[in-house]
């Protein structure tokens, strides 16, 4: 009988054992060693010394449950992993359900407006994660896209508005920003991008950056004509401005042309201008 009741014991152990193992329990490997060198008096102590243990931490702890989110049955500080942890490192860093918990809450919150974060989260190796990211892009671009009809139909009713054609480029320039294009789509919106900039760059209220657009869009279309003709202006209305310079160098090395080039980068040094690294790079990478 007595050997009966260790060779019980000794089955019981192994099975605990195995499994705090296998299901990854906290302290497990610690508490098998004390049931296991210590009979009964073990469980007993495991009971004692981890129970009041786990009551303290509950306590700790107890100001933190409000902050939580829950879905389903699960719950998840998503408020915390916003505020601490950048998106796109806990897409990188975190177990496959806090990724997908974390792409549920901004989709609910609209927090994710990031297209980069949407890509990674898209090639993530988890199904369910590229499903939430799928469902995101789809949500984001059916926003963007409403929100072109409505200002369209507004500028068709008030064309003279300089406050919704600014309010519409910057609408357009954010559904060409989000990359989730096809390039039939692409091109007809840089069409329209292309227009709404020559109408803002006749305004007062037209920005160095809206330049920096311009000549870009005009750049990657080939259209050397127009590209240089914004580019004259850029430089002419933003003397000191580095992008002037740089985006001048850009469309000589675009029409291969090495001499303009290097008389752009002359003026560019013999100009008072603080470069930025990105600046000081092409510089140097030319010099």
């Amino acid at each position: 009988m007595y050997k009966l009741a260790i060779l019980i014991y000794l089955v019981f152990c192994v099975m605990y054992t195995t499994f705090s193992i296998v299901n990854k329990r906290k302290n497990g490997l610690f508490k098998s060693i004390i049931i296991t060198f210590f009979p009964v008096l073990g469980i007993i102590l495991v009971l004692v010394l981890f129970h009041s243990f786990g009551q303290k931490h509950s306590k700790e702890q107890n100001s933190q449950v409000h902050s939580t989110l829950e879905l389903g049955t699960n719950l998840v500080n998503v408020a915390s992993e916003l505020n601490y942890v950048p998106i796109r490192d806990a897409l990188l860093l975190n177990d496959n359900r806090t990724k997908r918990r974390l792409l549920i809450h901004c989709l609910k919150e609209n927090a994710v407006p990031d297209p980069i974060i949407l890509q990674m989260a898209l090639e993530n190796e988890d199904s369910e994660t590229s499903h939430y990211a799928a469902t995101a892009i789809m949500e984001m671009k059916r926003k963007l896209q409403n929100s072109i009809q409505i200002f369209s139909a507004r500028m068709h009713r008030h064309p003279d508005d300089m406050s919704i054609t600014f309010e519409y480029a910057d609408t357009i320039n954010d559904f060409l920003q989000s990359g989730f294009l096809d390039e039939k789509t692409k091109q007809k919106y840089q069409g329209i991008y292309s227009a709404l900039l020559e109408k803002i760059l006749d305004d007062e209220k037209r920005t160095n950056q809206h330049f920096i657009d311009k000549i870009n869009l005009e750049l990657e279309q080939k259209n050397y004509q127009k590209a240089k003709l914004y580019s004259n202006r850029f430089k002419e209305e933003y003397p000191l401005d580095e992008m002037a310079y740089l985006l001048a160098m850009k469309l000589q090395f675009s029409l291969n042309n090495q001499t303009e080039l290097k008389k752009v980068l002359k003026e560019l040094k013999e100009r008072p201008i603080y470069l930025s690294e990105f600046g000081l790079s092409i510089v140097r990478y030319w010099t």
